[in-house]
């Protein structure tokens, strides 16, 4: 099912660039010493689902930033982080497994 949103009353502008993202999310997970980032893209605007759960619920303009734990070492697993653009914060993470598509 796809949700349409006619009003959507949010600035294209975000308030943090997508280094400060990144900084945001290692910083959530103990700033590992060796990670390795994928992305941010640019910021994409995204609405609370059952598949992604982001709080509060509505819609968002966020960075997805994708770290795996160590750029070294092998892991079967990353974190998926959702950060609000416009406020700086963790709207939504998950563990992802390696492969998962």
């Amino acid at each position: 099912m796809v949700s349409v949103y006619y009003d959507i009353n949010l600035s294209s502008t975000p308030s943090i660039d997508s280094a400060a993202a990144v900084k945001i999310a290692l910083q959530d997970m103990g700033n590992p010493p060796h990670p390795k980032v994928v992305g941010p893209g640019k910021p994409i605007f995204a609405a609370s689902n059952a598949n992604l759960p982001l709080r509060p619920e509505g819609m968002h303009l966020v960075y997805i930033v994708e770290i795996f734990p160590d750029s070294v070492k092998s892991y079967p697993y990353f974190w998926k982080y959702y950060l609000d653009a416009l406020g700086g914060h963790i709207l939504y993470k998950q563990n992802e497994s390696v492969g998962r598509e």
